[in-house]
This record gives structure tokens, C-alpha cells and sequence, in this order.
């Protein structure tokens, strides 16, 4: 899916430190670009709105206006936040490499009609890292066992995928794709509103019951093809709190199948050129040893190496939203109580927090500082890994979590690509780290 280069867009950000750990990021959106979703606002009002007095469908704009402004305030805030903001944030902080951990919070706005719109975030810094020569560091690198039966269980793999690829109809996008598609407002005649801005997403093809209106509206999609909807998914999508009936013109700008694996990419992904060296990156997610994947101990390593080499501190208020985060992903085991009797439980979540938040703080540099960016081709990886079992061993990071209510919902991509991009840094480590 093509990217988007948002620096030369409309919107405008800007990042003021308050200390070399605490900053704000601005974003400003045109007063142009406010009016256009207000006054579709308005007309969605006027076409949904009941009231006595007026004939349904019939309740004139001033009304609206002055009777409903509240409610119409409160949905342009959500709508220009999902539809402009989110990923525009995170492709700004890439592009002005602004080093940051975690996500970025939403402190404060401001939207108004006829005024530019503001919202403002906070964002937890950290100070540079003064890294030494790391290229240069003595590293052994694990090694993978030597039964001959991993190799045929990556020939088998390998045969698998290729025949899956010949078998592949490649009649449009189906259940459990990747679809990437840019959105633009239109308005009833089909005219794109806002400067034509594009908002992009990649949403999995869920097969449950709730996923039923994206499933209906992407399956059998193509590459290119272009579409008008008014869909309800998509409208609670962009604004979940409110009922509208906007326009919607979505073009499918990419599709990752789940039927194969596309060894192509993979190549592509990891820079591989030969047969062998194909064979041997696979061989990292097919041996293991006590439990622990090679690929998964060349990350261990890799990290401890570089900790071990360069100590730092991290903010204190970082590893705290860490340690919450944590939290937060263990209740959802069914074990939970079980860890959480253990009497040393919270220094263990302690420990973990802080050392996921250094691994991000190093990464993070790292991408910046060699001038790491997050392309096409890494997106289409990330995401591809994310269609099998096996090859999600190649990530290191949490998958993002798509399902909300048990449907699976639109990812910014934004987001995504700040994903890849960690991933890109850490294979970009072990790659170096490991060459010599």
C-alpha cells in the first residue's frame, strides 16, 4: 500500500519538550477541514434528526445548528481524531524522528466551527543513548541444532507454501486477508470533501457473525477496485459515540492473503538473495531448544549484549504505565490468581515493565539513529508474519489487538507501520550484531 508522505499534508505538527523526558506534540487541523466534516454533520442531523414540527428528513440546517451543536461539537472531536489525527501523529513523530516510549495520551482540544482544531498530546521522552562502535561488538550468536529433520520440515513448509500460492484463485480479498484501503469523505454526489485527504487503514477479514459488514463490502475486492458505502461499521469506526450516514469512497490498495505465504516478500523483508540463505532464516522459527525458539534467543541475546554494553536510565513514570500494561495483558490468563498469590509477583511485573520499556528505548534510537524507515515492504511483512502460526515467532512485540467486541476492527495505519518499524530495528541489530 502506497505511503503517504502526511508532512506535505494540510495538518500540522509540532513538538515543544518540557524536559528532556516529558514533550508535547501538537496537531493542527485547518478550519477548511473542520468546516467540511461540520457541515456533514449537520446534513447527517438533518436527514436523522426526529423531532415535532418538522417532516422527517426536513429539519432545517439553523435548527440543527443551534439545537443540536452540543451533540455536533462532541462528534466532530471523535470523527477528526480517528479520520485525521491518530495516524498522522505517529507518521509525523517517525518522520521528525522524535523519540518517544509508549503511546502517545491525549490531553487537551480544542474544535470549533470556522476555527482550526487542536489537540494536544503528551508524550513520554527519554535523552539519547550515547552509543558506542555496536557494530564492531563480539557477538556469538546461537547456534541451531543440527537434525537433519529440521531441514525437511522447512523443505515441507516451503513445498506447502509454493503449492498453496499455485493453488490461489486470486478472485478478490476473502476471510482472514489483510486488506489496506484508503477512505475519503465524500459528499452525495460523490465529490471528495476535506482536500481529498485520504484516511488509511488494513482491517483482517473476520469470519464471525460480527464480522459480517466489512466482510460483505471488502470480499471479493480486488487490487485498485474503488467502491462508495455508507456502512455502519465504518461509521462507528470513525465515530463511535454517534449515529451518521456519511460517504464513504474506500479504495482496496492492498491485499496479504491468508491462503499462502508469500516467500517473496519474505525475501524482500529480509534482504535474502539465495536459496540457502532462505533456508537458513527459516530454520530460526523451526529450532528450538528448552522451549525457546533460535530465533527468539538470537533477539535475547542481541538485547543483552547491547544492555550490557551501554547503562541507562528510563523515566520512572514510563515503566509505572508499563507495569499497568502488564498487568492488564496477565488477568486475561487464566492463571492470573495463581500469579498473583506468588508473593514476589509485583517486583516480577516490576522487572518485566522496565526491562520492555529499555528495549523500546534502545530500538527506538536505534531505528532514528540509523535513519531506519518504515516502508511498504516492512508493512507487508509485519502483517504477513501475523498469517501463520510460525512465522508470528519472527516478531518480537505483542501483535496489535484487532477485535474489539468480538469484530475485528480498522487499524490505523500509522500505528502499524510504528510496529514495523521496531521490528525493522531489531532485525537491523541482529543483522549486524550476527554477519561477522
Amino acid at each position: 500500500m502506497k505511503h503517504t508522505e502526511y508532512g506535505n499534508s494540510l495538518l500540522e505538527c509540532t513538538v515543544s519538550y518540557q524536559t528532556p523526558t516529558f514533550a508535547h506534540a501538537k496537531i493542527t487541523i485547518p478550519a477548511v477541514l473542520v468546516d467540511d466534516v461540520y457541515n456533514q454533520a449537520v446534513k447527517s442531523y438533518q436527514r436523522t434528526l426526529q423531532t415535532s414540527g418538522f417532516a422527517h428528513a426536513h429539519v432545517p440546517a439553523e435548527y440543527v445548528k443551534q439545537h443540536c451543536k452540543h451533540h455536533l461539537i462532541e462528534h466532530i472531536k471523535e470523527f477528526i481524531y480517528n479520520f485525521f489525527v491518530i495516524s498522522f501523529l505517529h507518521n509525523e513523530l517517525m518522520r521528525k524522528r522524535i523519540r518517544i516510549v509508549g503511546q502517545p495520551r491525549l490531553s487537551d482540544l480544542f474544535v470549533e466551527p470556522g476555527q482550526d482544531a487542536i489537540y494536544t498530546f503528551e508524550l513520554t521522552a527519554f535523552e539519547p543513548i550515547p552509543f558506542l562502535e555496536w557494530k564492531y561488538f563480539s557477538f556469538k550468536a546461537p547456534k541451531r541444532k543440527n537434525y537433519k529433520d529440521l531441514d525437511r520440515q522447512v523443505e515441507t513448509f516451503l513445498e506447502e507454501e509454493l503449492k498453496n500460492k499455485e493453488n490461489y484463485p486470486n478472485d478478490g480479498a476473502t476471510v482472514n486477508d489483510w486488506v489496506g484501503a484508503s477512505i475519503c469523505l465524500v459528499d452525495e454526489q460523490g465529490n471528495q470533501l476535506c482536500s481529498a485527504h485520504n484516511e488509511r487503514i488494513w482491517l483482517k477479514i473476520g469470519d464471525e457473525e460480527a464480522d459480517e459488514p466489512f466482510r460483505n463490502i471488502f470480499a471479493g475486492q480486488q487490487r485498485g477496485q474503488s467502491f462508495v458505502t455508507n456502512i455502519s461499521a465504518l461509521q462507528e469506526y470513525f465515530s463511535p459515540s454517534f449515529q451518521s450516514d456519511y460517504q464513504f469512497k474506500v479504495t482496496v490498495e492492498d491485499i496479504i492473503p491468508h491462503q499462502y505465504f508469500c516467500l517473496d516478500q519474505f525475501k524482500k523483508y529480509f534482504k535474502l538473495k539465495t536459496y540457502k540463505e532462505l533456508n537458513q532464516k527459516l530454520i530460526e522459527v523451526f529450532s528450538y531448544r528448552n522451549d525457546l525458539s533460535l530465533r527468539r534467543s538470537m533477539v535475547h541475546e542481541s538485547l543483552k549484549l547491547m544492555f550490557a554494553k551501554h547503562r541507562f536510565s528510563v523515566p520512572y513514570h514510563a515503566v509505572l504505565r508499563q507495569q499497568q500494561h502488564v498487568v492488564e495483558v496477565i488477568q486475561n490468563n487464566p492463571d492470573y490468581h495463581v500469579y498473583r498469590a506468588q508473593k514476589d509477583f509485583t517486583d516480577r511485573v516490576r522487572e518485566l515493565a522496565e526491562r520492555q520499556v529499555k528495549e523500546m528505548i534502545l530500538l527506538e534510537q536505534l531505528a532514528f539513529g540509523e535513519e531506519l524507515e518504515s516502508t511498504d515492504v516492512d508493512v507487508r511483512g509485519y502483517l504477513s508474519f501475523l498469517q501463520r502460526p510460525r512465522m508470528k515467532e519472527f516478531l518480537y512485540f505483542d501483535s496489535p489487538v484487532t477485535k474489539v467486541r468480538a469484530q475485528e476492527q480498522p487499524m490505523p495505519d500509522g500505528i502499524i507501520r510504528r510496529r514495523a518499524l521496531h521490528e525493522k530495528s531489531l532485525n537491523h541489530l541482529i543483522h549486524h550484531l550476527a554477519k561477522k
